[in-house]
């Protein structure tokens, strides 16, 4: 009764084996309890890249004394593996013992005796680095490399628009200036220097001479042919044109 008990307590926490047909799927770094019957009992791994693996255990006696236990190692062919840092198909060991395997399935059968043994890999395809939630991600927060650049793309449009909707959002303070003209009567540099220290936006429906009426600005933004342009007082070469009637502008303090 005493022996029974104990054979109970010895095998309560670790899962038996499969067959050959059907090895069992070894979860990692679990403790499985192999019987005298290992020659129909056999177990299986998948490592998503090459890497060691570490393999624990032993085997016992009837009366309860260890021994070395014994690994055989098999292809998902059952073809006989060799792992490139052993100098055989197997394992024999009381304790511990590391070997490299390539990426792949394999098939491993314990040996001699009756006993227990563990596989352990950070490249077995279940493992969670420590502090990492095993919970599944839902797929709205997933994206390619492609959708995030139209993503980055989308919010840097956005963030354009606000800007010129709403310039003191981005940190620009602005005073949208109305300055009375007619077309008799065009924008002057007396206008521009008259303007309070900051960013004006500004427009006229007059002609615009030339740069000359910005002497007292520090820098001017206009958009033509497409792009951006910019002027200031001491630009070497102001640009080819000035900013053409009723188009808004930029003006800086």
């Amino acid at each position: 009764m005493k022996k029974l008990l104990l054979s109970i307590l010895l095998l309560s926490g670790v899962s038996f084996a499969g067959s050959i047909s059907s090895p069992t799927v070894i979860e990692n770094g679990k403790s499985y309890s192999y019987t005298s019957t290992y020659s129909n009992e056999y177990y299986t791994f998948t490592l998503s890249s090459s890497g060691t693996v570490l393999f624990g255990g032993n085997a016992v006696y009837s009366d309860g004394r260890s021994t070395n236990l014994q690994i055989n190692f098999f292809n998902s062919e059952y073809s006989p593996y060799k792992p490139s840092d052993c100098t055989t198909e197997y394992i024999h060991t009381s304790s511990s013992k590391t070997c490299t395997f390539e990426k792949g399935t394999y098939v491993i059968q314990a040996s001699v005796l009756s006993g227990n043994f563990s596989v352990f890999s950070t490249k077995m395809t279940d493992y969670v680095a420590p502090g990492c939630s095993t919970s599944t991600t839902t797929s709205s927060n997933i994206y390619t490399q492609a959708q995030m650049d139209t993503k980055l793309a989308e919010k840097e449009q956005s963030t354009k628009d606000t800007c010129k909707l709403n310039p003191s959002s981005c940190g620009i303070e602005t005073t949208t200036t109305q300055v009375a003209t007619t077309s008799t009567t065009p924008l002057t540099e007396s206008h521009i220097g008259a303007l309070s220290t900051g960013w004006h936006l500004m427009g006229t429906s007059a002609s615009i001479s030339g740069f000359g009426i910005f002497k007292s600005a520090n820098t001017v933004w206009f958009y033509t042919n497409n792009e951006w342009q910019n002027y200031n007082p001491n630009s070497i070469t102001p640009p080819s044109v000035t900013p053409t009637d009723y188009q808004g502008f930029w003006v800086k303090k």
